[in-house]
């Protein structure tokens, strides 16, 4: 609705609210696109909007934005990646991979006041030091002092060391740390896919190439492999009753109700059930927060360390 209040729109846009509206499309106009702004992920929608992309082949599309899978556009012939955010526009909106809830989320489901700081008071000191660099080493830069010394490296260090592990090298490794920091940004990553006997490169691009001139011949397609870490499949676990029931019961408990609005957090559960988007990341970070609650303010059973 409010872009049909922009004369130059007005009655040139059609409301998808998560793709789930059956829509009559509208008759292609010539020297017109279709534009998305935003980051390309799960939640948004992405597989989605691609697969509207390969049906209607005559419609270009333009993509402006980054994310985890920008990988999916490579072959798409109607389909223009125009890449990241500039300038203070980057520094607004991308605030890391760990960044589940804006100022505004946070307030809505809220019952307390809070003093948290808005989370661009947290980049901005990192992005001031990287300030004259290009946007991807900016955003790599931020994701390595705030989401892998706080988020998954901590977890994996916990993990992996309980259990006599390694994990951090030999990526972490001092020497090869300090050449990828020299890898330029041409080589770090491309904005249209490079060719390599038919198969795409964009992210990781030197590593790729790299891994690939390593790899035999019947199996060198897998250095152009998707990202694959070793995810839980929250998302899936979420739809199913056994799951489901356990969050709903807890968010709708004596804790939550504390804490939250319950009714928008089963809001937020049922949406992610029925489809209409993916909140998991949103869903668990909260769950887990209640369920911390419990253990260490409710619980009479104090968690105590596993003899070894």
């Amino acid at each position: 609705e409010k872009l049909d209040t922009n004369p130059v729109l007005a009655k040139k846009t059609v409301t998808m609210r998560n793709f789930v509206e059956p829509v009559v499309p509208k008759q292609e106009q010539n020297g017109k696109y279709v534009l998305y702004f935003g980051r390309y992920s799960e939640e948004k929608g992405i597989r989605t909007l691609l697969e509207v992309c390969r049906e209607l082949p005559q419609i270009p599309f333009v993509f402006a934005g980054s994310g985890p899978l920008e990988y999916l556009m490579a072959g798409l012939d109607n389909v223009e990646n125009v890449g990241f955010l500039k300038g203070k526009d980057l520094e607004e909106r991308f605030i890391g991979n760990a960044y589940m809830f804006t100022p505004k989320d946070r307030k809505a489901l809220l019952k307390i006041h809070t003093n948290a700081p808005d989370p661009m008071a947290i980049t901005k000191p990192y992005y001031d030091q990287v300030k004259d660099q290009d946007d991807v080493t900016k955003m790599q830069y931020l994701d390595l002092h705030l989401w892998m010394a706080g988020d998954i490296l901590l977890k994996a260090d916990k993990m992996s060391m309980a259990n006599s592990l390694e994990l951090r090298v030999p990526f972490l490794d001092k020497e090869v740390m300090a050449l990828a920091q020299r890898i330029p940004t041409r080589y770090r990553v491309v904005h249209k896919p490079s060719e390599s006997g038919g198969t795409p490169y964009i992210t990781k691009y030197a590593m790729r190439l790299a891994a690939k001139k390593d790899t035999p011949p019947q199996t060198a397609k897998t250095a152009a492999k998707k990202k694959l870490g070793f995810p839980v499949p929250i998302r899936v676990w979420l739809k199913e009753d056994t799951y489901y029931n356990m969050v709903k019961n807890t968010f709708e408990g004596n804790a939550a109700q504390q804490f939250f609005h319950t009714e928008k957090l089963v809001q937020l559960l049922d949406d992610h059930r029925a489809g209409k988007a993916d909140n998991s990341r949103k869903i668990w970070t909260v769950y887990m927060f209640l369920v911390w609650y419990h253990v260490y303010f409710e619980s009479d059973v104090i968690p105590t360390k596993p003899n070894v």
